[in-house]
């Protein structure tokens, strides 16, 4: 089996004292984004809270542009994906200190961009600075439109650091994900922080700001291990995904749990069509597995909240009036360039946002937007062409975002934005052999 095909930590493999410092490297790393992003949002005076985040975010630049082997920060860069309960969140200081140090090693312009990727971008900054002509709070658009900047910023230091060892993307998200497994065990068993990683006494959030986006987070490591990333048995594969579905069902997510079904229809459907066998049973279990678990869910918790999650909720009759009130809008305004990033609600009058991503990007940045989207989507998705099961992974976890993204905003969503790129740079190394 590759050495792509197995779940050591970079420092197990035989010459692991080579990649000592670099750990070191990758440690003071996230100490320092971490430092960065606690000073800003511990209510220190902003002079001195941004002079923090300046040195510490210089710091981490140093420690990673001094790396032997840089793709080694994926170690840090993907696990600080899961910690975004507050913003700016450590991850962001980290992508920039990660673009300041690849500047600085002169890998930015040494690797362009996809072409697509190239137009993707242009017509995302072009639709939002249209857009803030029309918008009602000038504010909170600029804030819309420079986060999708920075995501996409993130997306290329991802594909940076992925096309040199996606491998590393690859362990280090599993990794993440079974801490967030161990993380949601113990605020089950009521540990001291249980608490803190609540959302309410039903549900689990993690460090993450809603249920709705902790549940789906572990998708790219289910798909990873249902294609064969991992434990060479398909036992032990079969294990860490029952593992990997614990934060699914502590978060109660309607969301995450299509997510889960989308993306291992997905993996079968791919499995299929290049005759991949063991995945393909893997596939059927899961599928089979989950089915039988939607019918004991139903018999046995008739009575209980969760139950009561399946119908339809107060939140959802406000969610498809603003629904409603964008179609409406679209309908009198056909010609519309968007009515400003961030600021649909303030237009429509709705209770809450339009929590559907395709049509909330239309509405908010017109067709110029959506098309850079559907660009976005095409690229996170060619992966399906090459016939290697990282790749393939990656893609299927897209998919299964892509159908989340129907019933709730996931444009930005940082780990959407990292496994599109993740998957690419896979896609990609593959071509280049």
């Amino acid at each position: 089996m590759s050495r792509e095909a197995t779940l050591g930590l970079p420092f197990e493999a035989a010459g692991a004292r080579q990649y000592v410092p670099d750990a070191g490297h990758v440690i003071i790393a996230v100490a320092a984004v971490s430092f960065a992003s606690v000073g800003m949002t511990s209510g220190l005076p902003m002079p001195v809270a941004l002079a923090n985040a300046v040195v510490m975010t210089a710091v981490s630049a140093i420690a990673l542009a001094l790396m032997d082997r840089i793709e080694l920060a994926l170690w840090g860069l993907v696990p600080l994906l899961a910690i975004v309960r507050w913003e700016p969140a450590p991850v962001d200081f980290m992508v920039v200190a990660l673009f300041v140090a690849l500047v600085s090693r002169g890998e930015i312009l040494g690797r362009a961009p996809h072409p697509l990727a190239l137009v993707a971008a242009t017509l995302f900054v072009t639709s939002n600075l249209l857009a803030l002509v029309f918008a009602v709070d000038v504010g909170r658009g600029i804030a819309h439109a420079a986060t999708t900047v920075h995501l996409m910023l993130l997306a290329y230091v991802s594909y940076l650091l992925a096309v040199r060892g996606h491998e590393h993307g690859e362990r280090a998200y599993i990794a993440a994900s079974l801490a967030l497994v161990a993380m949601t065990i113990a605020t089950l068993l009521g540990a001291p922080f249980a608490e803190a990683l609540r959302y309410d006494d039903e549900r689990v959030q993690g460090l993450f700001k809603d249920p709705n986006v902790y549940g789906p987070f572990v998708l790219p490591a289910v798909t990873l291990l249902m294609l064969g990333f991992g434990p060479r048995t398909a036992l032990a594969r079969a294990v860490l995904i029952g593992t990997l579905a614990i934060p699914v069902a502590a978060s109660q997510s309607r969301g995450a749990l299509l997510a889960f079904g989308v993306a291992a229809a997905a993996v079968g459907a791919v499995a299929v069509f290049r005759r991949w066998r063991p995945a393909l049973g893997v596939a059927v279990g899961i599928g089979t597995l989950a089915v039988a678990g939607l019918f004991a869910y139903a018999i046995v918790s008739a009575d209980s909240t969760s139950h009561a999650l399946l119908e339809e909720q107060a939140y959802d009759a406000n969610r498809f009036a603003a629904q409603d009130a964008a179609l409406t809008y679209l309908a009198d305004h056909p010609f519309t360039v968007g009515v400003g990033p961030g600021n649909a609600r303030d237009v429509l009058g709705t209770v809450n946002d339009i929590h559907e991503t395709y049509l909330r990007i239309l509405v908010e940045t017109g067709p110029l937007g959506l098309i850079g989207l559907a660009l976005l989507i095409a690229l996170a998705l060619s992966p399906l062409r090459v016939a290697r099961p990282a790749a393939a992974a990656w893609a299927a976890a897209i998919v299964g975002f892509l159908a989340v993204g129907l019933f709730i905003d996931i444009f930005h969503w940082r780990h959407f934005w990292a496994a599109a790129a993740i998957g690419m740079a896979a896609a990609t190394s593959v071509r280049a052999r």
